[in-house]
């Protein structure tokens, strides 16, 4: 997994880095078993802190969330927030796709079953 971090018109910070690099793959995790790639944006526009996180996880899963507030580390919390709902929605509509397809298979499979039996009892 790659997990990379730019600032933008401000200085590069260990801390900020180390502290934004755990919270998000605790939260990251939680839901993505494996994810690919994450790549966080810091930025200062006219005295507003902004963080931008994508997140890419394959076949299609790939996720932007942004986030401004007056401190930076109010701006990573608030991004890492509407990450996690965007990740809980995501994987709840997979799951409640899953159930679709499921119930869809078990309900052929007993269609067919029916059909062979009748199909016998006919002969």
């Amino acid at each position: 997994m790659e997990f990379r971090t730019t600032y933008r018109q401000m200085d590069a910070s260990p801390t900020l880095s180390h502290y934004a690099k755990t919270k998000i793959l605790e939260t990251v995790q939680k839901y993505v078993p494996n994810p690919i790639e994450i790549h966080l944006k810091f930025s200062i526009q006219h005295a507003a802190h902004q963080t931008t996180g994508h997140v890419f996880a394959g076949e299609g899963f790939d996720i932007w969330v942004k986030n401004s507030a007056p401190s930076m580390y109010a701006a990573l919390e608030g991004l890492i927030s509407k990450l996690d709902a965007r990740l809980r929605r995501h994987k709840d509509k997979l799951r409640s796709l899953n159930i679709k397809r499921i119930e869809a298979g078990v309900r052929e499979q007993h269609q067919n079953y029916y059909e062979e039996e009748t199909s016998r009892n006919s002969l």
